[in-house]
């Protein structure tokens, strides 16, 4: 399990949430870290391969970058690959 200054520090890397002034922004950082949490869940209980773990790492790194999108519908991840359209919206 990752541990939480890890994890923080991991997402000020990948710029998931930002200061201005005396206001933090992070509504990336709530995804990732439920995403986070629940394969640390997953992991604990023998229910996810180290390869599943590493797709789903590397798909929150896509999701910091822009260049997909990562939502919850119940227990369920869903991602949808950002298209030309979605980014010029941004």
């Amino acid at each position: 399990m990752v541990d939480k200054d890890t994890l923080m520090q991991w997402l000020r890397d990948e710029g998931a949430f930002y200061r201005d002034d005396n206001i933090y922004y992070a509504d990336k950082a709530f995804i990732v870290n439920s995403v986070v949490k629940w394969c640390a869940q997953r992991s604990a209980s023998k229910n996810i391969s180290s390869a599943e773990l590493d797709r789903y790492f590397h798909s929150l790194r896509l999701f910091l970058q822009n260049k997909i999108d990562i939502y919850w519908d119940g227990d369920i991840i869903n991602v949808k690959v950002k298209t030309r359209k979605d980014e010029d919206e941004i």
